[in-house]
């Protein structure tokens, strides 16, 4: 299937759904969280954009709307729907949103608590339009906002309220949230939450797969490695992830072991590693994680091993490539410059600290 065709909704349609969904919950619940002063400012936002409809839904009218709209998934559900809605959104723009497909099936290398938890997605049409993802970062939660790039204020709206209405009451003291410069609004709603901005950018960059350069050379002494070729040797990843990260890995759909790239030095130890993601739906090639030993860093280990990387990529049919880094490492930012990565997006992370969302002790014990 052509990647144009995975994307098929309605903005007004969309704002619909939402807003009515929103109303059945509001009826259901009390708090500051469902005030009528919110679904005012919604209803506003999209009236820009579709008339609204007046008068009262019946209850299973509304009931059905807000089955179509949100659902909650866990576990494999969960993670596949994030795949899909990842590929809805890079079928809609080249460049928009901070995550790839990949990313998700990444986060997936070693199980966290937050596996299990309902993780919010809205659908319309039986397709994903967005998502806000909980993740547990070794103590710290990552609140990911996922929206198809036309979406309208009100879905925003409701996504960003709704993700951290949801993360509120997590037992985790601090909340981040990686955000776009180019998205003010997710940004600005963060804000409005209590979020503040956290010092630091990262950036997101992009390059043709027939701009790559040659692969470079391999210093004397090291030698690569692909995962498919060592399964005597324990997987490079136990140490940071656990023993079960290479079955973690497998059964993700996008990862493949020839991707999974080491160095290896002349005594058998893998100094440098790099994981290749690539993606047939979109025909991105992604690059998630590369890291060096320090003690080998500055030989051109991992040149190397980036450009043998691309090249792979480029061999399986990848048109574009990707790759993320955090702007306070200037050398890898030069590496990834120098080999042809143009930055198109800077990010920032917005966090929210609450000393009185102590860890639950039994919770945190069972990571």
């Amino acid at each position: 299937m052509p990647v144009s065709s995975l994307i098929d909704h309605d903005r007004a349609g969309i704002d619909q759904i939402l807003l009515r969904s929103m109303r059945c919950r509001s009826s259901e619940r009390s708090g500051p969280r469902a005030t009528p002063t919110r679904t005012a400012l919604l209803e506003a936002r999209a009236g820009r954009r579709a008339n609204l409809t007046s008068g009262r839904h019946s209850a299973v009218r509304r009931l059905a709307v807000v089955r179509e709209a949100e659902r909650l998934l866990s576990g494999r559900d969960y993670l596949a729907a994030a795949v899909d809605l990842l590929h809805r959104v890079r079928a809609s723009h080249p460049t928009a949103g901070v995550w790839e497909a990949a990313d998700p099936e990444w986060w997936w290398r070693k199980p966290r608590p937050t596996d299990e938890w309902d993780q919010l997605f809205w659908f319309v049409d039986e397709q994903p339009i967005a998502a806000a993802i909980a993740t547990d970062w070794a103590g710290r939660l990552g609140l990911d906002i996922i929206i198809l790039p036309d979406a309208s204020d009100a879905v925003v709206t409701e996504v960003v309220h709704r993700g951290v209405e949801r993360t509120a009451s997590a037992p985790f003291d601090r909340i981040e949230s990686l955000v776009a410069d180019a998205d003010p609004v997710v940004a600005s709603l963060l804000t409005d939450a209590g979020f503040v901005r956290a010092p630091g950018t990262g950036t997101s960059a992009w390059m043709s797969t027939q701009d790559r350069p040659p692969v470079a050379p391999l210093a004397a002494g090291y030698r690569l490695a692909a995962s498919d070729e060592s399964s005597d040797r324990p997987h490079h990843y136990i140490d940071r992830n656990g023993p079960g990260v290479e079955q973690r890995l497998s059964e993700t759909s996008l990862y493949r072991s020839d991707l999974d790239l080491s160095v290896v030095d002349s005594a058998g130890e893998v100094v440098a590693h790099g994981l290749f993601w690539w993606d047939p739906i979109t025909a991105v090639g992604f690059v998630e994680p590369l890291g060096t030993d320090e003690a080998h860093r500055r030989s051109g280990l991992a040149r190397h091993l980036l450009t043998a990387g691309l090249d792979r990529l480029a061999s399986l049919g990848a048109e574009r490539l990707k790759i993320n880094y955090e702007n306070d490492n200037p050398s890898s930012a030069r590496l990834y410059q120098d080999v042809g990565f143009v930055p198109t997006m800077t990010t920032s992370l917005y966090v929210s600290i609450d000393k009185k969302r102590r860890p639950d002790r039994t919770y945190r014990e069972g990571r």
